[in-house]
């Protein structure tokens, strides 16, 4: 039963964020506040394995990065993978499925609102470096406001994007 419920949660989020029935400020929101939280306990309970597979993350997005827009995407998903590292790090169920949700679909909103700068890439590249910095030497605090920070500043650039379309924000 528990593994049925988990997973009509799991399937309504899903659907939520699919056909963008929750806004990019609901969703920051809700990121900026878990994604903090993963983050201080990813720092808790880190292992050097980790820390080593991180920084691996941290160079195929370098390459990705260096090779400008036509590794976006590429860049983009190990993003999503660092973020969920830090999830599995923290070791709680919980949070890992949930988020596990989120960036399996969170791309909707950054094909549609993100705009495909190299600027941002950089930008995108400078925080995970600073977050995974902040995780290996044990920062709890810095690590969560640095991931707070970072979710915060990629959907106020969305955002932004989005009234220049002059799309309506989706209200959950």
């Amino acid at each position: 039963m528990n593994a049925l419920t988990t997973h009509q949660v799991s399937e309504s989020l899903d659907l939520l964020i699919r056909y963008e029935r929750v806004s990019l400020r609901d969703l920051a929101e809700f990121r900026e506040g878990v994604e903090g939280i993963v983050a201080g306990l990813a720092v808790e309970r880190v292992k050097s394995k980790d820390i080593q597979y991180l920084k691996k993350l941290l160079a195929d997005a370098k390459t990705h990065l260096d090779e400008g827009a036509s590794g976006w995407d590429e860049f983009i998903r190990l993003d999503n993978q660092l973020h969920m590292a830090l999830a599995h790090i923290a070791g709680n169920p919980i949070y890992k499925w949930v988020l596990r949700t989120i960036y399996d679909n969170i791309h909707r909103y950054f094909d549609r609102y993100l705009p495909r700068e190299e600027r941002l890439l950089r930008e995108n590249y400078q925080d995970l470096c600073e977050i995974v910095e902040a995780v290996e030497q044990g920062q709890a605090t810095r690590a969560h406001l640095l991931v707070q920070n970072h979710v915060y500043r990629f959907n106020r650039i969305m955002e932004e994007k989005l009234q220049q379309n002059g799309d309506s924000p989706v209200n959950g």
